[in-house]
């Protein structure tokens, strides 16, 4: 993904302010001040939408729980990834006492 097909993107989304970094590998996204918890939800699921048509992927990192509750902070894993995943929690840490439930399913 091109910096600019971020940015372009990104500028469309209502109410939010970013910044790129890595070239444009990484943008810092954030909602203006005032923002009700359903606008944050809508503007993560456009961001998660939009970086996925990307190949990338979006993860929120700072909000209330009431917007947790609506939304997967990280964005979902494709089903090969997903086994993957769920194969090495199983091979380190088989009773699922490390940090359960806060890095995927």
């Amino acid at each position: 993904m091109k910096a600019t097909d971020l940015s372009e993107q990104i500028a469309e989304l209502e109410g939010a302010e970013y910044r790129l970094d890595w070239a444009g590998g990484l943008a810092w996204v954030r909602m203006r001040d005032g923002a009700g918890e359903g606008d944050v939800v809508a503007l993560h699921q456009a961001l998660q939408a939009a970086c996925l048509a990307k190949g990338g992927h979006a993860t929120l990192m700072h909000a209330g729980d009431a917007v947790l509750g609506q939304v997967p902070a990280f964005q979902p894993e494709a089903p090969g990834v997903a086994r993957l995943a769920a194969g090495l929690r199983q091979k380190f840490d088989p009773r699922g006492v490390l940090n359960a439930g806060l890095m995927g399913a």
